[in-house]
Order: structure tokens, then C-alpha cells, then sequence
């Protein structure tokens, strides 16, 4: 059985959310993976939005002769308004984990993994490089803030 990384494959969204919740349960435990799933959905996100507005699709040439000029069109050249404003909103939801971090609270993870759950599911085809940003808002959910630590007594 072969896994199809490039399509919506149902053992490869399992893989990768098993991915996510499995950082949450050992951020749980260690506090280095609690610090970590800060800021790994946020990376997570931005590399494909980094790849696809880089990465090219089709050459557009014009002209002929001596004139003759090609240029290669990004994937993200060809996304509508309405896909850039969903690839955005996946990207601000990404930040939620900063968010519980300053705030002390896992509620904004938790929330902001229930919209990308609701948001990446009716747009799986197009949305699919987003799964894993999303699986890992799920493990900072899971895993909480980090705790606050020690903080220096102040002296009398």
C-alpha cells in the first residue's frame, strides 16, 4: 500500500494528524515539545505558502524570434482572491499557540484547531500542504502553554 502525499490520501491526513496529536501527548510530558509546538505550526504553515508563491506551474512565453521571453507562473499566481484569503486565514489561525502562550490558556489552540478543522475539511484538495500546520495547532491544544517556570524572588 502506497501512500499518496500529493492527493487528499485518508491514510495520509491519519498519518499526520496521529502526527500532531502524538506532539501534543509528549508535550504534555516534556517541556521542550511544549515549547516547540509554539511556534512549529506557525513554520508549518508558512512553508508551503513559501513554496507555492516561489515554486512555478506553467511557463507563460510570448513573442518570437529575438523576442521570444518566457516566464515561469507560481502555483499562487493562479489562486482567486476568495483562496488567498482562505490560505491567509489558515496562517493567522497558526499563530494561536503564541497566543495561548502569552495569554496563559490553551483556549485560543483549542479554538483555532476547531476553525481549521471546519476550514480545511470542505477545502481538503486545496488545502491539503496545510494539514500538518493544522494537526500541530492540535498538539499545542493537547499540550497546553508552557508552564510558567521559575521567576527570580524579589529582594527585600
Amino acid at each position: 500500500m502506497q501512500i499518496d502525499w500529493h492527493g487528499s490520501s485518508v491514510l495520509g491526513i491519519a498519518i499526520l494528524v496521529a502526527i500532531g496529536v502524538l506532539f501534543g501527548v509528549a508535550g504534555r510530558r516534556w517541556q521542550t515539545f511544549r515549547a516547540l509546538a509554539i511556534v512549529l505550526p506557525l513554520i508549518a504553515a508558512v512553508i508551503p505558502l513559501v513554496y507555492f508563491v516561489l515554486e512555478g506551474n506553467v511557463s507563460a512565453c510570448t513573442g518570437g524570434g529575438s523576442t521570444f521571453r518566457c516566464v515561469e507562473v507560481s502555483y499562487a499566481s493562479t489562486w482567486s482572491g476568495a483562496d488567498w484569503i482562505l490560505v491567509g486565514v489558515v496562517v493567522v489561525l497558526t499563530v494561536a499557540p503564541i497566543v495561548s502562550m502569552r495569554l496563559r490558556s490553551r483556549l485560543p489552540s483549542v479554538l483555532a484547531a476547531i476553525v481549521l478543522a471546519g476550514l480545511i475539511a470542505p477545502n481538503l484538495a486545496f488545502l491539503y500542504s496545510w494539514i500538518l500546520a493544522g494537526a500541530l495547532v492540535v498538539g499545542a491544544a493537547i499540550a497546553g502553554p508552557p508552564s510558567k517556570g521559575t521567576e527570580p524572588t524579589p529582594a527585600r
